[in-house]
């Protein structure tokens, strides 16, 4: 085999081969909790984006709010309970729900 026919026959191999190894491998991880607690309650965001507060002890919902469209991140702070949305934040107040 010529010199020339070598390199042909590397670069075909190499075209053929090349498409196939551009597979990559994509993780992508994030936590955001759409669960808050405090001492006498647990605030949860549902699918359907209602911000949801259970009986601890049986399980009833106490409260169900639809009047907004709750999702993102529900952390309690001092003076509430904080829901981070990706374009907005609110500050609900704790006592009321």
């Amino acid at each position: 085999m010529s010199g020339g026919m070598v390199r042909l026959v590397v670069l075909a191999a190499l075209c053929w081969w090349a498409p196939q190894s551009l597979a990559y491998t994509y993780c992508h991880v994030g936590l955001r909790s759409n669960f808050a607690w405090d001492s006498n309650h647990v605030y949860f965001v549902q699918a359907d984006h209602s911000l949801t507060v259970p009986a601890l002890e049986t399980g009833q919902c106490l409260q169900r709010k639809k009047d907004d469209r709750y999702d993102g991140a529900l952390l309690r702070v001092p003076a509430g309970l904080l829901n981070l949305q990706d374009e907005k934040a609110r500050l609900l107040d704790a006592t009321t729900l």
